[in-house]
């Protein structure tokens, strides 16, 4: 067949494997989580990287090396610690710089799950619509500024982004 947004969402939703948001409560939860993520005030662009992101389908130097595809997983901006989604997205230092400069609360940093689709579970609950577009646009934007690095020695700057 072939692969569409429809297909992939398909996909992971028959993948038992999949961490789920609040599993516990079944369908019903992950149908609303879905109707609240493409309802979110950003452009597509911004939520096909996030549903991307959520799916594990970026090509962070994690995932490459687990497809023993790149030798190096470090990541692209610190060149200190594996380039995982965690680590690029909430811990990297320039990425916590970024962070704190942003109008996004500290507390979206302090989320207590590890995938990226709980985390995004947990921000729907914490975090109003206009905050979640904020949260995702920097998401979006530490992406950018991180392939401008690896592709153009553009180094990034956190007033830059």
């Amino acid at each position: 067949g072939r692969y569409s947004v429809r297909s992939g969402y398909h996909l992971f939703k028959q993948d038992p494997s999949q961490d789920r948001p609040s599993s516990s409560a079944g369908g019903d939860q992950l149908h609303i989580f879905w109707k609240k993520f493409w309802r979110v005030p950003v452009a597509p662009n911004i939520l096909i990287f996030v549903w991307r992101s959520i799916s594990n389908i970026l090509s962070l130097k994690s995932e490459l090396n687990r497809r023993h595809l790149n030798t190096d997983n470090r990541c692209v901006i610190c060149n200190s610690q594996v380039e995982s989604w965690r680590h690029l997205f909430m811990e990297c230092e320039f990425i916590v710089a970024l962070w704190r400069m942003s109008s996004v609360p500290n507390s979206v940093l302090n989320a207590p799950t590890t995938t990226p689709f709980l985390l995004l579970d947990y921000w729907f609950h914490h975090f109003d619509p206009v905050m979640t577009a904020e949260i995702f646009t920097t998401l979006w934007a530490i992406w950018h500024a991180r392939n401008e690095f690896l592709h153009q020695d553009i180094r990034p700057a956190p007033t830059k982004s």
